[in-house]
């Protein structure tokens, strides 16, 4: 709608006076549409706003309904129009109005319209508080309370939208009348009470909870005890049971709860009668008791969900065994085998665990009992085992660490129960059953958490001895006994459970015998039966039963399928095969691949069903999907790895044929070349030549489409390792012009550019005739030299050294090649003096690869001359020091190293060239370095050299293929290791320092040579694990900063070369690796506080690693130093900060900024981890240890006003955690939202100087843009949470203001 005019609005505001109903109704629906789009238009106007109040209360007593109703819609949109005074006197009028309907069940217009006037207040806090005090004293009238509906509908709304203008003494008045009116009122208002109050909790302390406990308490024994034992309802019981729900469950309070958990706890277990010995005659009676009794259950799960585990841990055993009576509990079952009296607690003992998942309670629900279709309210036995079964899977999923616990416990009882009388419950355990056994999976939550658990446990062992023996102190492992319980599941299954009349819950049958495969896989002699007995009932083919022969085939070799294998083939090719469901064939496809992958290329005995037939034509029909066709790809070449042996040239032709013919196809044709790839690694399969030629021919084509670029070289790159697949010469100097022209053509960066250059020396190894010879030299010559030389290329080096060494070896003239190159480098040595250190390393490969001993022994001599190539010749000889021995041994090199005239780049590359020198013959010449290291005379300049010496000597490969990390030289020995290391920790302590005041030093100068020490030791430890026990008693041995800074550095390093990625669970080594690491980490995090600033930020930067690394090392060390760190270590600090005179000018640098910019790194990436790791959030207690809302304040108060790099560090924390905490926005402690608005708006609202640099503009509109980058965010958080306060008024406000 256009803007309204004002005679417009006149006129709408006499219609709503119109006799005719019509009328007044379609008044007042142009009116809301028009305050909806034109709001500010229609209060230009200010009278007109409060005109339409008063028009709109008076249209609330309108005989029609729909008129009535609509007034009360307009009062959203016209509230933000009125002011304070406005909205009280419209407040005060609706309160006052009095409803003829006393019904106290239903709410009147009135109410209504109050309500929606509070929802939709945009005020700011003062406001806020002007309307909480106005309004709250006539609703907290007791009388009034108890005889209305309206006030407790209303006074819930006030605690949801003005809660957090609240002051103390109105959160009390406002607790204590919800308390009393939650016992004495009818059940309606009793249930708003019991929400409200667990609305208003968002807002109390630990002083409000002790008050409300004892309250209830009292209020509780009022009611109790006003009853006679004969009409006792047991109503109170409820009641209060309910209250501690809503208090346990709410965010902050739970986290307060402790101290009155006992308490608590003792209540909820009384609640559950458990001395009651036999079933009450008087059925109401006994009818009343389950209904407590249930309320009791349901208020444990609540307990279990949200306490944290050193809260509950003395009480999980009793819990369990609590749930263990009452899964049992079935009076009125004159069958049951199982029948148990409910007063045998089993000697209830107390044992540990732990909580942190949050049991959210939805502003809708009430406070009624589940009901259950098949169920009635004749017997409520049927929901206490429910809440029974249900109570033992959030133990399992909370404290995972009991699972021990449950297995001894729970876990048989479950399985006799799982055929329950009531569908209900039966489905219920399942679930139950479920949860445990996917814990109990190696990747489950258990295992995870053990390792954690085993590093905590030998922490005090290493604190008191560097010799760690790893004890298992496992006395039953879960696993065992759930492969102990494993033929009883079936069983009940096979017998009881599988048959038509649970078609409807094989979803959940299908989920738990997922997770047993996966955990236990089923036995080999028991899954045929199974599949038979599956096959026999004629089910269906849906999702869910395919899902659940995909695991089957995931998690169980092919030969236990016995003869059922053909049958879950057959099913797998009329899944595909069905046109009229796209879900199911595409489920098919996925579980095809799953079954291709097994097949192994093992001679099994199985029939395809033409299975590759169907999936060639779901791949090569136009009709389908891009998504099931490049699956189906995806199936085809899983079948060809996985199968080639056994199967036919013709079958393999009309697969290779359709990634062939798919290649043509748009939307698939980078899956098609990545199919081509996989298949073009297998060395059992001929290739004819016409499919090779027509493949390398389009892969050429697509090298200049930049979308397909990678895909090609990868594919072209795996073809030319194959030496299996034969490829004419043509087609070899078709790609070798192909690739020279890309690269000529197009700027490609370091990735593309290797593997060209890979691609094009393993062509030229295997081509017999060359036609393009002198495109490959002007190639190399004139463009990757000169592209090298003008720093314009950033090709990786071993990539080019591959490619020139082919070259040299391939082409009939290399040896001209390498005459030519040095022509090249004269011309480039009389243009500048930075000559580029690439052309002597070609030149060194070539002369190596061609054994041009004559070339190589003229560089040896030249390097006993002086020159102006000394560093050119350096160069050439330390590469080809790589491949052979030198004639002139050590001495040149050494001599170069220690001439005081010689620059430092020349230094640099005679210790380069030393280092390869030393490896081919260790035991000789590794001496002489030590020695000359230890020697006092020996200088640090020299020694920081002979570093480079060690490093480059120590230089180790990653094998891929094996996953191994092996040295570059072998020839190196234990007592090689042991005197490099001592060594090099002689340099680091200071004993090979020349004075005495430079042995403990560590400044900004010789921080390199240390991190070059770190790299050294890390290359030895990676190699000799036990080197990191070293680390450990020498970070305490040593009191040098300097020895602690190495120390910490290497493990910094050693983590990034993630040398340790074995199974945790399998290899004991690696547990106590990882005890290792715990007592280093523990040790140089305390560094944090260290005075030295380079201490200071090398510790941060390990503990990043660490997070990224070993999460379940680093989590639970770094919560417990956080908040220290946060308060010491995030504000600026004057010893850091430098003055320097620029000019005329001062300029100030602050030293500490790098280190709070890896402190707020630090905090980023430990809520990542944290979020990234459930399983150890929840042993760790993340909920008590990590207080986001701390965090929150110090990125708003400290992060904020600093660095602009801070501030940005900070908005993405900020919107991190608001996104995974949204109830924060809201938080009373410290005003959240009210700072961040603050904040925001003195960084938006910055005034620069006139002559300030472009680079301060800059930085400040990065600022700018970092705190506008949190609308959005905030915006979503407050939409997604429908959240409603009068915070979000001012926030409103700041976010039109900002967007854009």
């Amino acid at each position: 709608m256009s803007q309204a005019s004002q005679t417009q609005i006149r006129n709408l505001f006499d219609s709503t006076k119109n006799v005719d109903h019509d009328l007044r109704f379609m008044a007042l629906s142009d009116l809301y549409k028009i305050l909806k789009e034109n709001a500010v238009g229609f209060n230009n106007y200010k009278r007109n706003s409060i005109e339409l109040s008063s028009i709109l209360l008076d249209s609330l007593d309108d005989q029609h309904s729909e008129i009535q109703n609509q007034a009360v819609k307009c009062f959203g949109p016209l509230v933000p129009l009125l002011g304070l005074k406005d909205i009280l006197d419209l407040i005060n009028k609706l309160l006052s109005m009095k409803n003829d309907d006393e019904s106290i069940i239903t709410s009147s217009v009135y109410t209504m319209a109050l309500r929606t006037i509070i929802q939709s207040l945009l005020v700011s806090k003062e406001d806020a508080k002007a309307i909480a005090r106005n309004t709250l004293p006539q609703l907290l009238n007791y009388e009034l309370l108890l005889a209305k509906i309206d006030i407790i509908e209303i006074l819930g709304d006030m605690i949801i939208c003005l809660g957090a203008s609240f002051d103390t003494n109105q959160i009390t008045e406002c607790y204590q009348i919800l308390i009393m009116s939650a016992f004495n009122a009818d059940n309606t208002i009793s249930k708003g009470s019991i929400l409200s109050l667990g609305r208003l909790a968002t807002y109390m302390d630990e002083t409000h909870l002790k008050d409300i406990l004892a309250l209830i308490d009292q209020q509780f024994e009022n009611r109790h005890n006003s009853f006679d034992k004969k009409n006792n309802t047991l109503q109170s019981y409820g009641t209060r049971l309910s209250l501690f729900n809503v208090l346990v469950k709410n965010e902050p309070i739970k986290l307060l709860v402790s101290p009155f958990l006992e308490h608590i706890l003792e209540i909820v277990f009384s609640n559950l009668f458990l001395n009651q010995k036999e079933i009450d005659e008087d059925f109401d009676k006994q009818l009343r008791i389950d209904q407590v009794r249930d309320e009791a259950l349901t208020c444990l799960e609540i307990i279990v969900s949200n306490i944290r585990s050193e809260d509950l841990s003395s009480y999980i055993t009793r819990i369990s065994n609590i749930a263990n009576i009452f899964l049992n509990y079935d009076p009125y079952n004159n069958n049951s085998d199982d029948d148990v009296d409910i007063d045998d607690e089993n000697e209830l003992d107390e044992y540990g665990g732990d909580s942190s998942e949050d049991y959210a309670l939805s502003d809708n629900e009430e406070f009624e009992y589940e009901r259950d279709e098949e169920e009635n309210d004749i017997d409520l036995s049927w929901k206490l085992r429910k809440n029974a079964s249900k109570l033992i899977g959030l133990i399992v999923e909370q404290h995972s660490l009991t699972l021990k616990l449950i297995y001894q416990s729970n876990f048989e009882n479950l399985i006799k129960r799982i055929n329950d009388s009531s569908i209900s419950v039966s489905s219920e355990i399942i679930l139950t059953l479920t949860k445990i056994i996917s814990a109990t999976s190696k990747n489950g939550s258990y295992y995870s958490l053990k390792v954690y658990s085993s590093i905590s446990t030998d922490f005090e062992k290493l604190a008191n001895s560097d010799d760690v023996v790893m004890e298992d102190q496992e006395e039953v492992d879960p696993l065992d006994s759930l492969t102990k319980f494993v033929p009883a599941i079936c069983k009940i299954f096979l017998d009881q459970m599988l048959s038509s009349k649970n078609i409807n819950r094989f979803n959940i049958f299908f989920n738990l015998l997922i997770q047993l495969t996966n955990a236990v896989g089923i036995p080999k002699d028991i899954l045929p039966i199974f599949l038979q007995k599956l096959n026999s009932l004629n089910l269906k083919i849906t999702l869910d039963l395919l899902r659940f022969y995909l695991n089957l085939l995931r998690t169980n070799p092919l030969e236990n399928f016995g003869e059922q294998l053909n049958v879950v083939t057959n099913l797998i090719a009329a899944a595909i095969s069905n046109d009229s469901s796209y879900d199911l064939s595409l489920e098919g496809i996925s579980t095809s691949i799953e079954l291709f992958k097994s097949l192994d290329n093992k001679p099994i005995n199985i029939a395809l069903a033409n299975l590759d037939d169907i999936i060639i034509e779901k791949a090569l029909s136009k009709n389908n999907s891009c998504e099931l066709r490049t699956k189906s790809l995806i199936s085809l070449n899983e079948f060809i790895l996985n199968y080639s042996e056994n199967l036919s040239g013709t079958q393999i032709s009309k697969i290779l044929n359709t990634f062939q013919q798919c290649l043509n196809y748009e939307s698939i044709v980078e899956s098609s070349i990545n199919c081509i790839g996989g298949v073009c690694h297998l060395k059992t399969i001929q290739f004819e030549s016409s499919f090779v030629n027509s493949i390398l021919s389009k892969l050429c084509e697509f090298l200049n489409l930049n979308e397909l670029r990678y895909s090609s070289l990868r594919t072209l790159l795996i073809i030319s390792e194959n030496e299996k697949i034969n490829v004419d010469d043509d087609c070899i100097n078709q790609i070798i012009l192909g690739i020279i022209k890309v690269i000529s053509e197009h700027q490609l960066d370091k990735k593309y550019l290797s593997i060209s250059l890979y691609i094009l020396g393993n062509y030229l190894s295997s081509v017999k005739s060359l036609s393009c010879e002198d495109d490959l030299i002007s190639f190399l010559t004139q463009k990757l030299i000169y592209l090298n030389w003008n720093n314009q290329s950033n090709v990786e080096e071993d990539s080019l050294l591959y490619f020139s060494s082919k070259v040299a070896s391939e082409l009939s003239n290399g040896q001209e090649l390498f005459q030519k190159i040095m022509l090249i480098e004269d011309e480039v040595h009389n243009t500048r003096e930075d000559t580029t250190l690439i052309i002597p390393k070609i030149l060194a490969v070539i002369a190596t690869t061609l054994d041009m001993d004559e070339e190589i022994a003229k560089f040896e001599h030249l390097l006993t001359t002086t020159s102006s190539k000394s560093l050119f010749c350096l160069s050439f000889l330390g590469e080809a020091s790589k491949f052979r021995r030198l004639s002139v041994g050590l001495n040149p090199f050494l001599e170069k190293i220690e001439n005081e005239n010689e620059e430092m780049p020349i230094k640099i590359a005679s210790a380069v060239a030393v280092g390869n020198t030393i490896s081919f013959d260790v035991d000789n010449y590794l001496p002489i370095i030590l020695n000359k290291m230890v020697d006092s005379q020996t200088n640090s300049k020299i020694l920081d050299l002979l570093l480079i010496s060690l490093k480059q000597l120590l230089e180790i490969k990653i094998d891929h293929n094996n996953n191994e990390i092996k040295p570059v030289n072998g020839n190196i020995s234990e007592s090689n290791y042991n005197a490099i290391w001592e060594v090099i920790f002689k340099y680091i302590s200071g004993q090979l320092e020349i004075t005495e005041a430079s042995k403990n030093r560590l400044t900004l100068s010789n921080l390199a040579e240390l991190n070059l020490s770190a790299e050294i030791l890390t290359l030895i430890s990676i190699l000799k694990i036990d080197r990191i026990q070293l680390l450990v008693s020498n970070i305490d041995k040593y009191e040098s900063l300097r020895v602690k800074y190495t120390i910490i550095s290497t493990i910094k390093y050693f983590l990034n070369y993630n040398s340790t990625n074995v199974d945790h669970h399998e290899h004991q080594n690696s547990v106590l690796l990882d005890t290792y690491l715990s007592r280093l980490l523990e040790k140089s995090s305390l560094l944090v506080f260290n005075d030295n600033l380079s201490i200071k930020q090398v510790a941060v930067q390990s503990l990043i690693t660490f997070l990224h690394n070993k999460p379940f090392i680093a989590i639970p060390l770094l919560l417990n130093l956080l908040s220290k760190i946060m308060e010491k270590e995030l504000t600026m600090r004057k010893e850091y900060i430098d003055t320097i005179q620029i000019g005329p000018f001062k300029h100030k640098i602050d030293n500490g900024l790098e280190l709070r910019k890896s402190i707020y790194e630090m905090i980023y990436t430990l809520i990542i981890a944290i979020e990234n790791n459930k399983n150890l959030a929840t042993v760790i207690s993340i909920q008590r240890k990590l207080n986001y809302e701390d965090i929150l304040l110090v990125s708003i108060d400290k992060g904020l006003k600093d660095d602009n790099d801070v501030i940005s560090l900070s908005c993405i924390i900020i919107g991190k955690i608001l996104t995974l905490n949204p109830h924060l926005l809201l938080s009373s402690k410290g005003s959240i939202l009210n700072k961040l608005i603050e904040r925001s708006n003195k960084i938006i609202n910055k005034k620069l100087k006139e002559n300030d640099t472009k680079q301060i503009i800059e930085m400040h509109e990065e600022s700018v843009k970092a705190v506008k980058s949190l609308i959005p965010i905030i915006n979503n958080i407050i939409a997604e949470s429908n959240m409603t306060s009068v915070e979000l008024g001012e926030w409103k406000m700041f976010s039109t203001a900002n967007s854009n």
